[in-house]
């Protein structure tokens, strides 16, 4: 499966003058590199806890996003190269003018207009989407794209349908991380978490008994998630977690909280998903076969319960969507078990 990673650059001075910047070279300020270095130790710290991978950061040549990407990789130790595809986007007559102008606006929905000696929406579409096929052929290989928003309401389109006054709206934050993945390369792992949603309901529907829940719960996860072999649910008793219903192979009975990606899940109380189990620290090995994993934590009553957890025996199993839609699954695990 490929997929890569985007970071818009930090804040520029022309961002806070609230002019548009296209292919003029507005730098970053002290702020702009600030939130530059946190994204950098963001990312470090996913990468040291092996819940993901990048090999290689491709910024734009301009200077807000190479000093963004130089900044990202001092703290990650990832290589910079420069991709002239991730200019930003020539406006032309609109460089230097207010961001936020209803012309301005309007002129981003008129795609095959070079705003007076810019460059227009279709030439860019097609620079980016030649690099965005290139990345595909490569899916062995992680990179971290730094580049604009233009660039990034570009790619957005590459991967969903959007209307133009949606295409023309589309930004994301200074320095935020996106992660994309070619789900046409992985036809097999798609899960319709609505239909798995509305099975575990009615599963649930008149049971009294959390284990008999969760027992049905874990044998519906092991039967329609392609691609894993063990799905099952840890309990939390004191300062660690107990094996609950499950299935697959026998596993790790008791693990304290803090260890391992189920352990660190519940301490951190938040959702892990491990590209490569091998390069996460402190990694408990239950069963040699697992390479990827994700843990959802579980509350009953306000109060920490125990954590979902899946593996998988292909790295980097998991993305965005079964994140998304494993923590909607535990959310109606939690609501029926409150109903106890």
């Amino acid at each position: 499966m490929g997929h890569f990673y985007f970071v818009r650059h930090g804040q520029t001075v022309w961002n806070v003058e609230n002019k548009i910047c296209g292919a003029a070279d507005s730098p970053l300020t002290e702020k702009g590199h600030e939130q530059a270095k946190e994204t950098g130790r963001m990312l470090k710290e996913r990468i040291d806890n092996g819940e993901i991978h990048i090999d290689q950061i491709l910024t734009s040549p301009l200077s807000r996003a190479y000093d963004t990407a130089v900044e990202i990789s001092h703290m990650t130790g990832v290589p910079v190269t420069v991709e002239p595809r991730l200019i930003e986007q020539n406006f032309g007559k609109w460089e230097g003018t207010a961001r936020d102008g209803a012309a301005f606006a309007r002129a981003k929905e008129s795609f095959a207009d070079s705003y007076g000696g810019g460059e227009s929406m279709m030439r860019l579409a097609q620079r980016i989407y030649n690099l965005m096929d290139d990345l595909r052929k490569e899916p062995e290989k992680t990179c971290l794209l730094v580049a604009h928003n233009g660039i990034s309401r570009m790619i957005e389109s590459y991967f969903r349908d959007m209307s133009n006054e949606e295409f023309a709206a589309f930004g994301i934050k200074n320095a935020e991380v996106r992660e994309y993945t070619f789900e046409d390369d992985r036809p097999d792992d798609r899960t319709d978490y609505d239909l798995l949603c509305q099975q575990v309901t009615g599963l649930m529907d008149g049971m009294e008994s959390h284990i008999t829940i969760l027992s049905n719960a874990a044998a519906l996860l092991y039967e329609m998630l392609p691609r894993i072999n063990w799905a099952g649910f840890y309990i939390s008793h004191g300062d660690e977690l107990l094996l609950g219903p499950f299935q697959g192979k026998t596993a790790c009975v008791r693990i304290p909280y803090g260890q391992g990606v189920c352990g660190t899940a519940a301490a951190e109380n938040r959702t892990i998903a491990v590209e490569n189990v091998h390069k996460f620290a402190g990694h408990i090995a239950c069963d040699s076969a697992s390479q990827s994993e994700i843990v959802v934590p579980i509350h009953k009553d306000g109060r920490a319960y125990g954590v979902l957890d899946i593996d998988s025996p292909v790295l980097n199993r998991f993305d965005n969507a079964d994140r998304e839609g494993l923590e909607r699954f535990v959310k109606l695990l939690e609501a029926e078990m409150a109903n106890e």
